[in-house]
């Protein structure tokens, strides 16, 4: 049996940072993809975590559907995301973080942290050193 994509609970609360929550199974890719769309489609700049901790996972077609859409949306990730993380629960959430940023602009650049509290302050670092250049 295959794992769904997690369900994604999208909590805007403290934008630009965003929180990307996975909290359990949900029907397909599709669903986290729409929420992804929104923030886009709302133009303002945004950070973003991902917290993966309670994922059990996702599929390789998953994976591969997510890389696809990262590569289509490239340019619009590119304007209005000015950094994303991921906080991991172990080496195969780091695995899966690779796979689904292979052969992006993003490869390799996308920090992974095991704690909650040290993806916040890579954010709040991130958001101060670029406002500090925005001038």
């Amino acid at each position: 049996m295959t794992a769904s994509p997690p369900a994604i609970r999208v909590d805007a609360g403290e934008r630009p940072l965003i929180w990307l929550i996975e909290t359990g199974p949900v029907p397909s890719l599709a669903s986290y993809l729409t929420e992804l769309d929104r923030l886009l489609a709302d133009g303002r700049p945004y950070l973003s975590i991902h917290d993966v901790r309670l994922s059990d996972g996702w599929s390789p077609r998953d994976r591969v559907g997510m890389n696809e859409w990262i590569c289509a949306h490239t340019s619009q990730l590119m304007e209005v995301a000015m950094g994303h993380a991921m906080v991991v629960a172990n080496e195969v959430h780091r695995g899966m973080v690779t796979a689904v940023f292979w052969g992006t602009p993003f490869a390799g650049r996308i920090p992974t942290f095991d704690s909650v509290e040290e993806a916040r302050d890579w954010a709040q670092r991130r958001v101060a050193r670029l406002r500090a250049t925005a001038g």
